[in-house]
């Protein structure tokens, strides 16, 4: 079992200052890789809308394929780190050594919690329950398509109808599932990648590395909403200035783009130091140049 580190609140936010840091150090090599993550992952809504039918399957491959290039990312990251290049095959890196179906393990906690998830409404709402939304949607939307607004004491009548707390009881659970999800897959993937842990293992240390730390996670991750905040603020000045010279097409592109190109790569990066401070091996072992001869990282 991984030992896990205690570090202080502050850490979270050191965290994405030492990813924005490394960026700094490869902004061009990161940023491209980032877009190609971006594009290839992007591309299947595209091909959903002129295929329905080869763009769901092209949409599961995609859903597969995120934690695989996410966890190259992360390797590119570390490749910087340590002052190597980020090529373009550092992005594929999970497919290497066997690490590809422990990678894919990220995908289930969703999955299996969007069943349960559903399962569970269904028995707290009950077939009346969801009649009863059904017949109250229906009336709202009436009420808007006829031009009329929705008075206080109807809008009351209404919601006194529905099962409301029902509805409340599961919002909450869904939120704590969430949560706990992204526990366990904040530092999944730097396992994998680095030190050849097993992926339902890596979900297991870390969620309870998270735990441990949940201060510092806490601070992570309003750290970076706020940073998200002011990406998205940089990208909508970004949008306009272009759109005054180029176009709103070719603007929005733009503005993509930039928003791929430099939140992947700083939140890798974040995720990457994270785990080097928490979890990675106290030798520095994992955290050395991987090796080129042929292996399976996951062999007794």
């Amino acid at each position: 079992m991984s030992e896990i580190r205690k570090v202080p609140a502050s850490a979270g936010v050191q965290w994405l200052l030492g990813s924005i840091g490394l960026f700094g150090k490869a902004p061009l090599q990161l940023a491209m890789l980032a877009v190609t993550f971006g594009l290839l992952i992007t591309s299947a809504t595209f091909i959903a809308l002129l295929s329905p039918m080869v763009g769901s399957l092209v949409q599961l491959v995609a859903m597969l394929a995120t934690p695989v290039l996410m966890g190259g990312l992360i390797f590119a990251v570390r490749e910087v780190s340590q002052g190597r290049p980020a090529t373009t095959g550092a992005l594929f890196e999970g497919f290497q050594r066997g690490r590809l179906p422990h990678l894919l393990v990220a995908v289930l906690p969703y999955f299996l919690a969007s069943l349960l998830l559903g399962a569970l409404f269904y028995v707290l709402m009950g077939s009346d329950g969801l009649q009863r939304w059904q017949e109250v949607q229906t009336q709202v939307n009436a009420i808007s398509q006829s031009g009329g607004t929705l008075e206080p004491a109807q809008a009351e009548q209404l919601a006194a109808s529905l099962p409301v707390f029902r509805f409340l009881l599961w919002v909450l659970i869904t939120t704590l599932s969430n949560i706990a999800i992204g526990l366990m897959l904040a530092f999944m993937l730097p396992q994998v990648m680095f030190s050849g842990v097993h992926g339902w293992q890596a979900m297991i240390n870390s969620l309870r590395a998270s735990l441990v730390n949940f201060a510092a996670m806490s601070v992570f991750y309003v750290s970076v909403l706020i940073g998200m905040f002011l990406l998205s603020v940089a990208s909508a000045i970004l949008m306009v200035i272009c759109g005054l010279l180029l176009g709103p097409q070719i603007a929005l592109l733009l503005s993509m783009v930039f928003m791929m190109a430099t939140a992947l790569p700083v939140i890798s990066g974040a995720v990457y130091l994270g785990w080097k401070q928490i979890l990675a091996p106290a030798d520095g072992n994992a955290d050395a140049a991987p090796r080129q001869e042929p292996g399976h990282v996951f062999e007794a």
